[in-house]
Parts: C-alpha cells; sequence; structure tokens
C-alpha cells in the first residue's frame, strides 16, 4: 500500500513500525499471541483461554504476530481475523482448520520452522487475503501447504523461500517471486500476476493441466512433475525438468540458457515462435524432445556440447524448423519420428551434425532437409531413394552417401508416355510438356519447366506415383490436366505434391484413388501455390496442408463431398477465392489446426463458411488460426482450436452458433473481428484480445480476461494504436472485476486507445488498468492521454486499483509508470483521460501561529464538531483545516484535510473521520501507508494496526457517542507528532468527509488499559 501522508515525517513512521515490532515481532511473542490449547473446549481461533496467559491477541488489528509453537495440533478459524503474520514453530505438525472465517495477512507473512531441523508440516485451508508484500518462509524440510483460496489487494506479492504447496484457486495479482525452495502447484494455484523464478524452483504437480499464467526469470528451475502439462509462452531462461508430454507452447522467442533434465520423459516445443537451447548438456536420461511448430535452436554458440538426449533418446517432428547453429558437434537421436506437418533442418554458421537414427514418416508428414550433409540416417534406400515424404533443398528427392543424407540426382530424363514401373530407373525428370497415352507408373515424378503456359496432359490416363508423389521446381505457372493423379501404387492411401516452384501448379485433373477402401488423402507441402479446380475430385481421405498455399474455389474441390473428411492445415495456407461452404448437407469439413498454425486466406469480397469444428490437431493439441485476405471467414460452429487467432485482414466472424472460447490470444493485427450475430460474447478469464484493429461486438459483450491495446513488440509495434469496439445502437461493454485493461503511452500525448462506439450505454469500468511506458519518455505535469473514447459511462463503477491513480510522489509503478517528486495521476471516468498533476496548495503546511490562533482547546471537543459540521468552503476545528470538501460525493471533487498538533501533542493524539462513498472509501484505506497506524470500522477493507478496540472505544466516548460521531469509521492514531502531521488528499476520490476531529489520548494510560511498558517504549523510540 502506498502513502497518501506526504507530511508525516520518517521520525513518525518509524516510532508507529517499532511499536508494533517491539510488541509483536517474530521472535519474541508478546503474552497472548502464543497459542497454547488450553482451552479445553474448542479450538476456534478466537477463544481466549486456547491463547498463553488466556487472553486473545488482537485478531482484528493486523499488528498481531501469532505463534504456534507450544501445544496442539489444530486451530479452527471460526471468524475472520485480521493479522500482521503467522509464525509456525510447533515441534510437530499443525493445521489452521476452516471454519468459516478467513485470515488477512500484512507485510509480516508466514515463518514455518520447528527449529529442531525435523520434518514438519503445516497447513492452511481458510481463505487468505494478502493484505501487503509478504515472504513466506521455511527451514530444511518443513513444508507449508495452502488449500484456501488467496486473494490480496492490487500490489500484494508473495515470495517464497521454502517448500510450500498451493492447491487452492488463487486470484491475486501481484504475482509469485520463488526466491529458495519449492512452490508446487498448479494452474489455478499462481493467482494472475506474473510468477517469477529467481532461484527456487516451481514445480507444477497436476496431469493433464494447462498454464496461462505468465512465467519469467534466469535461474532455478522449472519443474514439471505430473505428465501432459501444458505453458503457454514463458520467459523463462533457466534449467527445466521436463515431466512426461512436458508441452511448452512459445509464441514469442524464448532463449533457454538452462538444461533440459529429465529421465525416460517428453519435452515438446510448439507454437508459432522460436524456443533456443543454448545451456550446457542436458541431463537426465532418455529425455525425448519433439518440435511441434515454430522454430527449435539448437544453439551451440558457447556450449558446444550434445543439446538432445543424454542417454539417446528418439526426435520428434509434427511441423517447425529445427536449426543447427553453430558448433561442431554431433547432436545425437536415436531415431527420429515425422509424424505430421512439415519439418525443415537446417544449418547456419555450423559444421555441426544431426544424427538422426532411423527416419520414420507418417501419413500427412514431409521433412526437408535444406542442404547435404548436414544429417546422418540408418535408414535404407527404396528404388535408390529414402521416403518421398523426404526432400533436399526443396530441389531434389532424398539419397544417402553412407550415412549422410544428399540430394537425388540420377532421374531418369526420358519419360515414357505410357508403362513404366516401380524401380529405380523409374525416378523421372520431366522438363516442359509431355501427354500420356496410356496409364503411367512412376517410382517418384519431378516436373522442371522452360517456359510458361507448359502442361503435363494424362489424356484421360491415370498417372501413378509409388514411392513418392509428385516434385514441382518450375519457375513458370505449370498444369496437369485431364485424367487421373493418384499416388501410392495400387494399394497406396496418399497422393503427396511437393511445390517449392516459383512457378504456380495448377491441378485440373481427378485427384482420385483406386478404390472407395484405399480412403487416399492429399498431402501438399513445399513453399509455392497449388491451385485444385477440380470440382469432382474423388479422393475420400483427409487433406493435409503442410506449407505454401492450396488454392480453391469450391468444397468439391478437396475430395468427395458426401464424406466429414477433414482439412489439416499446419503451417500451410487454404486459400479461398470465392464465396462458398465446407459443407454438403449434412456432411461437415472440420478443420484441424497444428502447432505450426494454419491461415485461411479468402480473398475479394468472398465469404468462407465452414460448418464443420475448427480444432486442434491430435498432437501437439494446440494450434493458432491465421486469417488473411480482405474476405470474410465465417466460423458457425463451436470451436475448439486452443492457441491464437490473428487477424491480420478482412474479417473473421462468428455466425450465431458460433465460438472461439478456447483460443488464447486474440491478436487484431489489422483486421476485425465481428460477433455481433451473437447475443452476448465474453474474452474469458484466459484470454487476451490484443491489438489493433477493428471488433465489431455482440450487443452485450463482457471482459473477463485481458484487453492489451496495441503492442510493443511483433507486428506494427513501435507507436500509438487504437482498438475499435462497436456496441450497436444498445450495446454495452463490460470490464469486470477480474479483467485487466492494457495500455502503452508513447510521447508526452501519444497513446494507444480503446474507441467505444454506438449510442447506448457504452463502456462499464472495472477490474485493473495498466499502463506502460516502452520508450520510457519523461513523466511531467500537465501530460494527459485519452485512453478510453466513448459517449456513456454505465454505473459508478470503477477499477479497482483507482485509490492509487490519485497517489502522491513514490508511487511503485506495478499498475502506472512511476511518477517524480510531487506528482499524482488523475483519471477521469467521464472523459476517459488519465492526467498527470501537480500536488497543490491542499499539500501545503499550516504554519503553527496561524493554527494556534484559529484552534480551541481539547477540553470541548465535542461542542466544536456540532458547531462545524456544514459544508462550509473552509472549516476550523481543534487545530484542523478542511479545505474544499463536501458532504455531497457527487460533487466532492477537490480538497484535502490538514492537522497541526494541539497544545498536548506529546504521547498519541487520535484523528476521527465519518467518510461516505462505499467502494471509494474502501480504495482509499487500502492506499494508506502501512507505517500509518488506523483502524477502519464498519467497511469492507477492515484493516488495523497498533490500536485496540479500548481505544477506538475511548475516542467513541470522548466525542459523545451521539450526533454525527456516533457513527464515525475511521479511526488513525499519531504518536508525538511534531508540526503538519496529518494532509490527506481525497481529489478525484469520490468520497464524502462528514465530519473530523482530533482527540489526544488521556492522561492516565489506565483509562485504555494499556501498559506503562507499551507507551514508554514508545516514546523513547522518539
Amino acid at each position: 500500500m502506498l502513502n497518501r501522508f506526504p507530511l508525516l515525517t520518517r521520525t513518525h513512521k518509524s516510532i508507529l513500525a517499532a511499536a508494533v515490532i517491539g510488541a509483536v515481532g517474530m521472535g519474541h511473542a508478546q503474552a497472548g499471541f502464543i497459542w497454547d490449547a488450553g482451552g479445553g473446549v474448542d479450538t476456534n481461533i478466537n477463544t481466549a483461554t486456547n491463547w498463553d496467559a488466556d487472553t486473545a491477541p488482537d485478531l482484528v488489528g493486523g499488528t498481531s504476530v501469532l505463534q504456534f509453537g507450544t501445544a496442539g495440533s489444530a486451530a479452527n478459524i471460526n471468524t475472520d481475523i485480521s493479522v500482521a503474520g503467522l509464525n509456525f514453530n510447533r515441534a510437530g505438525s499443525f493445521a489452521l482448520n476452516a471454519g468459516g472465517g478467513a485470515i488477512t495477512i500484512g507485510s509480516s507473512g508466514i515463518v514455518f520452522n520447528d527449529g529442531a531441523g525435523s520434518v514438519r508440516g503445516y497447513s492452511i485451508a481458510a481463505p487468505i487475503t494478502l493484505a501487503a508484500s509478504q515472504s513466506w518462509t521455511g527451514a530444511g524440510n518443513d513444508t507449508l501447504t495452502v488449500s484456501g483460496n488467496i486473494s490480496g489487494v492490487t500490489a500484494s506479492k508473495l515470495t517464497i523461500n521454502g517448500l510450500v504447496t498451493l492447491t487452492g484457486n488463487n486470484t491475486f495479482t501481484g504475482g509469485i517471486s520463488v526466491d529458495g525452495g519449492t512452490l508446487t502447484t498448479s494452474a489455478s494455484g499462481l493467482g494472475k500476476g506474473t510468477t517469477t523464478i529467481n532461484g527456487g524452483t516451481l514445480s507444477f504437480n497436476v496431469a493433464s493441466s494447462t498454464i496461462y499464467t505468465p512465467i519469467t526469470g534466469t535461474s532455478g528451475t522449472l519443474a514439471f512433475d505430473a505428465a501432459g502439462i501444458t505453458l503457454y509462452n514463458p520467459s523463462f531462461t533457466g534449467n527445466i525438468n521436463s515431466g512426461s508430454n512436458t508441452r511448452l507452447v512459445v509464441f514469442d522467442d524464448v532463449n533457454l540458457q538452462g538444461k533440459l533434465d529429465g529421465s525416460a520423459e517428453q519435452f515438446f516445443k510448439t507454437g508459432t515462435g522460436v524456443l533456443t537451447l543454448s545451456g550446457p548438456a542436458n541431463t537426465g536420461g532418455a529425455l525425448r524432445i519433439g518440435l511441434a511448430g515454430g522454430s527449435l535452436i539448437l544453439d551451440n554458440t558457447t556450449n558446444d556440447v550434445n543439446k538432445l538426449s543424454l542417454t539417446s533418446a528418439p526426435l520428434e517432428f509434427h511441423g517447425g524448423t529445427l536449426i543447427l547453429k553453430n558448433g561442431s558437434v554431433t547432436h545425437v537421436a536415436s531415431a527420429t519420428e515425422v509424424n505430421t506437418g512439415a519439418t525443415v533442418i537446417r544449418r547456419v554458421t555450423s559444421t555441426a551434425v544431426l544424427q538422426a537414427g532411423a527416419i520414420t514418416t507418417a501419413l500427412g508428414a514431409t521433412l526437408n532437409i535444406e542442404s547435404d550433409n548436414i544429417v546422418t540416417t540408418t535408414t535404407g534406400l527404396t528404388d535408390n531413394i529414402l521416403p518421398g515424404r523426404i526432400t533436399v533443398a526443396g530441389a531434389d528427392w532424398a539419397t544417402k552417401s553412407g550415412s549422410n543424407i544428399i540430394a537425388f540426382s540420377a532421374y531418369n530424363t526420358t519419360v515414357p508416355t505410357s508403362g513404366g514401373g516401380t524401380g529405380s530407373s523409374n525416378n523421372y525428370l520431366l522438363t516442359g510438356s509431355h501427354t500420356l497415352t496410356g496409364t503411367l507408373q512412376s517410382n517418384t515424378f519431378k516436373i522442371n519447366t522452360t517456359t510458361s503456359g507448359q502442361t503435363l496432359s494424362l489424356g484421360n490416363q491415370t498417372l501413378l506415383m509409388d514411392t513418392g508423389g509428385v516434385l514441382f521446381v518450375g519457375a513458370d505457372d505449370y498444369t496437369i490436366q485431364s485424367g487421373t493423379l493418384r499416388g501410392g501404387g495400387a494399394t497406396g492411401t496418399e497422393t503427396i505434391i511437393h511445390q517449392w516452384g516459383a512457378g504456380i501448379l495448377t491441378i485440373s485433373a481427378n485427384v482420385g484413388q483406386q478404390t472407395a477402401a484405399n480412403n487416399l488423402s492429399l498431402t501438399k507441402t513445399g513453399t509455392g501455390r497449388l491451385v485444385l479446380t477440380n470440382t469432382a475430385n474423388a479422393y475420400t481421405g483427409q487433406t493435409y496442408i503442410n506449407q505454401g498455399e492450396l488454392s480453391v474455389s469450391s468444397n468439391g474441390n478437396l475430395g468427395t463431398q458426401t464424406t466429414n473428411t477433414t482439412v489439416n492445415i499446419n503451417g500451410g495456407t487454404l486459400l479461398a477465392t470465392a464465396t462458398f461452404s465446407l459443407t454438403n448437407g449434412t456432411f461437415l469439413r472440420n478443420v484441424n489446426l497444428g502447432g505450426n498454425g494454419g491461415t485461411i486466406n479468402v480473398t475479394g469480397s468472398n465469404t468462407l463458411t465452414v460448418g464443420g469444428v475448427v480444432g486442434n490437431m491430435t498432437f501437439p493439441n494446440v494450434g493458432t488460426l491465421t486469417k488473411t485476405g480482405t474476405g470474410t471467414l465465417l466460423l458457425s460452429n463451436t470451436n475448439t482450436y486452443s492457441g491464437n487467432t490473428n487477424i491480420n485482414q478482412g474479417t473473421l466472424a462468428l455466425a450465431s452458433t458460433g465460438s472461439i472460447d478456447n483460443t488464447w490470444r486474440i491478436n487484431l493485427n489489422g483486421g476485425t473481428l465481428d460477433t455481433s450475430a451473437r447475443a452476448s460474447f465474453t474474452i474469458g478469464t484466459n484470454q487476451i484480445l490484443k491489438g489493433q484493429g477493428s471488433f465489431v461486438a455482440s450487443a452485450s459483450t463482457t471482459v473477463d480476461g485481458t484487453v492489451s491495446i496495441g503492442q510493443s513488440h511483433g507486428i506494427n509495434a513501435g507507436g500509438p494504436q487504437t482498438m475499435s469496439v462497436a456496441v450497436g445502437s444498445a450495446g454495452l461493454l463490460t470490464l469486470n472485476s477480474g479483467s485487466f485493461s492494457e495500455f502503452d503511452l508513447w510521447t508526452a500525448s501519444t497513446n494507444d486507445q480503446l474507441a467505444v462506439t454506438g449510442t447506448g450505454n457504452q463502456l462499464a469500468f472495472g477490474g485493473l488498468l495498466r499502463v506502460a511506458n516502452p520508450s520510457a519518455f519523461t513523466l511531467a505535469a500537465g501530460q494527459s492521454w485519452q485512453l478510453f473514447n466513448f459517449n456513456t459511462r454505465s454505473g459508478s463503477s470503477v477499477f479497482l486499483n483507482d485509490a492509487t491513480f490519485n497517489n502522491v510522489a513514490g508511487y511503485n509503478g506495478l499498475d502506472l509508470p512511476t511518477l517524480g517528486a510531487s506528482l499524482k495521476y488523475d483519471f477521469n471516468y467521464s472523459t476517459g483521460v488519465l492526467s498527470i498533476v501537480a500536488l497543490g496548495s491542499n499539500y501545503a503546511s499550516i504554519t503553527g501561529s496561524a493554527v494556534n490562533a484559529r484552534r480551541d482547546d481539547f477540553t470541548d471537543a465535542t461542542d466544536d464538531l456540532e458547531n462545524n459540521t456544514g459544508s462550509d468552503a473552509q472549516r476550523v476545528f481543534t487545530g484542523i483545516e478542511v479545505d474544499g470538501l463536501n458532504t455531497n460525493i457527487s460533487t466532492a471533487v477537490i480538497g484535502s484535510v490538514q492537522i497541526n498538533p494541539g497544545p498536548d501533542a506529546n504521547g498519541r493524539t487520535y484523528v476521527a473521520m465519518w467518510l461516505t462513498g462505499g467502494a471509494n472509501v474502501d480504495a482509499l484505506i487500502n492506499a494508506l501507508d502501512d507505517d500509518t497506524a488506523y483502524y477502519v470500522r464498519g467497511l469492507s477493507v477492515g484493516e488495523t494496526t497498533n490500536i485496540s478496540m479500548t481505544e477506538w472505544n475511548y475516542v467513541q466516548t470522548h466525542l459523545g457517542g451521539t450526533g454525527t460521531f456516533g457513527n464515525f469509521n475511521v479511526l488513525f492514531a499519531f504518536d508525538n507528532p511534531a508540526g503538519s502531521f496529518f494532509n490527506w488528499d481525497f481529489t478525484g476520490a469520490g468520497v464524502g468527509v462528514e465530519a473530523v476531529a482530533a482527540i489526544p489520548e488521556p492522561a492516565s494510560l489506565a483509562l485504555l488499559g494499556l501498559g506503562a511498558a507499551t507507551l514508554v517504549r514508545r516514546r523513547r523510540r522518539s
């Protein structure tokens, strides 16, 4: 929490802090703070006889550090409590059980250490609220398990130093730092902030889970101790202990400088980003490493060692690019599996080699090795070539010299018009045009061109490829026409088209199959464009688009329409050049997306309708959809793909029955998202709507996740951007309490903006506002930025971190950039403008003579209050000056309260206030300095420090207990104040101040029931 008391001196703050620490420090517990389980009646936390001296500590003031170390094994949290911290030092296990109450924990945090070196297990099942940033620290092998849900104020960060397990559904947003020991948790345990691994270990132990929370750090270990865990977009660069089927979904660039460790486990990189392995040799045995999208770089610049498994395990490909960078080492795999998608192996400034072992390829998978002699294999040749799914440099089939894979060159350039066969002499190279007179069988068929307009006319005959397929490398456009094109021989199940040429390859011939039992599939690979124009293609299997473009203008281009066959896109593009639907009556074509992602390009003003499900390929089960082209892609089913949605051009529209609920980031990169056909639409808790472009929204649109305007990296980065949201004539965009709204400021007057259009109640504020200054320009008074552009604000809701907007200098920048001295933020909910203003005259000191000339003695405070509770522009009573305040919340725009000490300033002085404004008061109180002693009553905040209920009752009695101050709800305490010591700014807070009073402590300490030692200690520290 933050300081709203700029004139409260450091001496005063240290006095207050010393009073708390001296009384209830973690090392020396005051009587009544140690649990001795002596009640015998129950284990309730508020039963006095359960505590030493049969005196319950202050359980609501936020100052107590409760110690559980003497007796008993459990306490029941039967009521809400607020404490500074918890100390478990019992020489045995101890549990704080759920009993209907919750625990608010302050900056002292939790210590768990039995002090004897034994293994003890401590647990908390009650809900927890983090009232301040704090550490949970253990020693040795003692453990702390927290099953209660953890919430917290905006700035509350949790630091772990010990063996801690979190099993609750946590929502705090301040983040976690794992500085030592091990934090074991699940996807729901990390809260909503960033988790930083800073030397400790973060371990995930729930199988088949997906983690969206940002994870960063450069040291320590990220451990996956269960099978099937998927982690989205980590930026952690330390060590990784892989579990079975661990998947890192990387959409940005990550350099893993640590090592991979996993015994007989699996580690897969998926997503369209780049993962670099630059650390030392991996350890832990047979670690299977897989690539399923984007790029995996084995970087030997610093550590020239084998980056694969220590004891040689299979290397598995599901599409993507493997790059051997620098160094001269041999990376060793026991075998290589090419299972789905298009895989590329490349070497950059290196003499490194991949020892691939035996290479196997599967239906729909292809492999292109970019140059000779960078991969070795034990796989044998068939008819002088490796399997027809493998090519070298996108120019030739693959063969071997010894164990080295090299380009095949022994082509038969005499292509017959019929006949042929499957032997080594039937690897044909056709240059130019050709016409068949009968069925031609080949082992492989490569085509080159000499000029545009050339053709291969099948003459109503069949071109049959056996081991390989068609490899096109021509620089000119070329057509295969008439007849039937079929791969795989008589029993074949796949026709493979490798299209690496700069020219466009058009196939108007029928892509068919021997019989329906063949269920033949079509695989398109290579960077070039393949156009299918036959509207009655007869293949009944699936379509695989691995690279380049597959251009179609009708559903029939993609095979028999009376089947529910799937289109699989894994790195390639489906190009739709007409308006049509991938449906035929009740037959729906699903579209599956691989780890390399899938692009759908709809040209012109055309609309492509996908009536089937857009989902993930079976592995890696994380697919990204990219929409390009000026046309519209209409999705009408319940789609299940879970990668990103990139809308780069045109429109991605949802029908009334369409959804994209499982996608992670929706990136508006200049295109339009249209959900207007749906009655409602929600950006889910784990979803991010990001970028710049247009969002034609449903009439009721809700954000539970994140709206992030613009991008500080990637497409169109580096400048102000606008996201436009059209909610219609009666629409409403609601930023819910769990949401995040993120903006970048670029100059003193330029920024990212959310522009909401419509004529109804257009925008309801809520959640957290986060603002960044990526160009690091100087922030100064007078600067302003219109973050939100809208017509109407719905209701009076505010951002959860609203109180920090108006804070004084020294704000720590958790959600807004740090300000210099004498500056504060102001956010106008009517205009959507964030501005920086200088602290005004309301913060000026009041001279001692002026105060004394207008001050009444404390002897008649009640009478003073009764005579001074109007809404005058300036009111003075009992050493108090109130400037510009108003009891009417709606008009209380500016003002402050400032107090100078009276004649009895030595000792403790109380400031009592009656504030109105509901949640606004809560926010104001939440922003108070941690070192200020205060007691809040009648508000949901319920925070206390260093003031007892006895003192509260004393002040209430002194004020007469009637009238306005019979219901005061905020009480502050200041020890030995000197000079102007209370200065609280209410500008823009939406809070009404009904009355203020200052009261000295009584001359006799007995009136408060305080021991003399406590006050003497406090005074001596002054």
